[in-house]
């Protein structure tokens, strides 16, 4: 039986979530049924702009109301322009996720086949699933399909689909950070903002050398680094690997236990870093493109 979900509150949805979900990729967190909902139905991104226009959500249910599978789908309220940069003339059609319980994949084709004919009628000629920006802000808006979930990503490779865009997930235990006293670099932190979120800038004597910017996530000590970047001039002096010591410190003396954050897969500087400092590779995550 398929099934449109149309209440705000979908018990059976957040059930499938916290027993199917959480635990299986690293970026799916234990949250209160509240602040599932507000990042499930209702999210915004930490501009605070209202990520979809429309965002529609199908469930396969069984006899009894179990959840078998669900999806996702609808117009981004907001795209990127060829300057990587948000851009409110660039929506677009999106299937935000699509999860299906393992060998049920007739039901994955069922409810695939609700946002084509949704993509059709709305008469979009490019359509993405599993865009990075517009995750969930549980899981610091990492929208990406992680590479655990290969019956998923099987599904849409078989239906016309390739891939985007690949990551690497990193994540790193900050019990053990300790506090920096004979680093090159100081760091500075602004107001954490309404959102949720922390600019720090990172000064070599009176001249700032790089930025980062650091999400807090509803509900959990972990803590997810949006960004982070040495100017040009500074780049190759070790710096990198000062400010991601005194954010490690900052975070742990802030009660963090752990931090998230995601590079591309080409990306093979940021990686060697992250790797350096203790960051843990965590899979594989994609993003796909309809066309």
């Amino acid at each position: 039986m398929l099934k449109l979900v149309e209440q705000k509150s979908s018990q059976n949805l957040y059930d499938y979530y916290r027993e199917n979900l959480v635990g299986k990729v690293p970026y799916y967190h234990q949250v209160s049924k509240k602040s599932w909902e507000n990042s499930f139905f209702e999210d915004t991104d930490y501009d605070g702009d209202k990520k979809y226009g429309e965002l529609i959500t199908y469930c396969n249910l069984t006899v009894g109301g179990t959840v078998n599978g669900f999806i996702q789908f609808g117009c981004s309220n907001y795209g990127y322009d060829e300057a990587g940069e948000k851009s409110f003339e660039h929506s677009a059609g999106m299937i935000r996720q699509i999860h299906f319980l393992h060998n049920q994949k007739a039901v994955g084709e069922e409810l695939l086949a609700t946002a084509f004919r949704y993509f059709q009628e709305m008469e979009l000629d490019v359509s993405y699933a599993f865009f990075h920006a517009l995750g969930m802000t549980c899981t610091g808006n990492h929208g990406k399909l992680h590479e655990s979930m290969s019956e998923v990503a099987e599904l849409l490779l078989d239906n016309g689909c390739h891939v985007e865009h690949t990551n690497v997930y990193y994540a790193k235990k900050l019990d053990s950070a300790k506090e920096i006293t004979a680093f090159s670099l100081s760091m500075k932190s602004a107001e954490k903002t309404e959102n949720q979120t922390q600019m720090f800038t990172f000064y070599e004597g009176e001249q700032a050398v790089g930025q980062a910017n650091v999400a807090y996530l509803p509900e959990n000590a972990i803590a997810y680094l949006r960004w982070i970047f040495m100017l040009d001039e500074h780049q190759n002096k070790g710096f990198g690997t000062e400010a991601l010591q005194l954010l490690f410190a900052f975070l742990s003396h802030e009660g963090m236990t752990e931090l998230h954050t995601d590079t591309a897969d080409n990306n093979m500087r940021a990686q060697h870093v992250y790797e350096k400092n203790g960051f843990e590779h965590l899979g594989i995550t994609r993003s796909y493109m309809f066309s």
